[in-house]
């Protein structure tokens, strides 16, 4: 595993952790836990309403930083498929390229999210947090740059990558 993968993966958890020791196991007392539930996801989360559309345009970065605090397998399943994907595209295309593509993939996810929420406010009507936008260009370059390449899917059905 390369140094940028690496790395992304100790910012997630920190981030993670972070938010934890704020939000569940109230470092700031309790008010402040409450504080941080109800407002942080709205200031770096990508709010329903459109964030960057009120002002706040580091949501479309901020986002992908946070995971949801009721269940651990948002952020687990994010970190699987950096783990899997990133290595093979840090190897090929350097460290400083990988992760620009990376976090152009997560800016990318939340600036189409944002404008889908501002035309079909009732489908995108909730705040989004995680980093899936940034996972799925991966993905996707895997199978564009690696399309007769053999994964294992679920860890057992082999599929070629396209």
């Amino acid at each position: 595993m390369g140094t940028g993968v690496r790395k992304l993966m100790i910012a997630f958890v920190s981030v993670q952790v972070l938010f934890l020791l704020i939000t569940r196991w109230n470092i700031f007392g309790v008010t402040g836990g409450h504080l941080a539930i109800e407002n942080l996801p709205l200031y770096a989360g990508l709010p329903d309403g459109g964030g960057p559309f009120s002002g706040r345009v580091w949501q479309v970065f901020t986002y992908m930083w946070l995971h949801d605090t009721e269940s651990i397998m948002h952020l687990a399943f994010n970190l699987i498929i950096l783990y899997f994907f990133g290595p093979l595209f840090e190897r090929s295309w350097g460290t400083r390229d990988f992760i620009r593509f990376f976090i152009f993939c997560g800016i990318g996810g939340g600036v189409v999210t944002t404008i889908l929420s501002q035309i079909f406010p009732d489908l995108f009507g909730a705040v989004v947090v995680g980093s899936s936008a940034a996972m799925l260009g991966l993905v996707v370059a895997f199978s564009m740059r690696f399309p007769n390449e053999e994964i294992l899917l679920f860890f057992i059905l082999p599929i070629k990558g396209r």
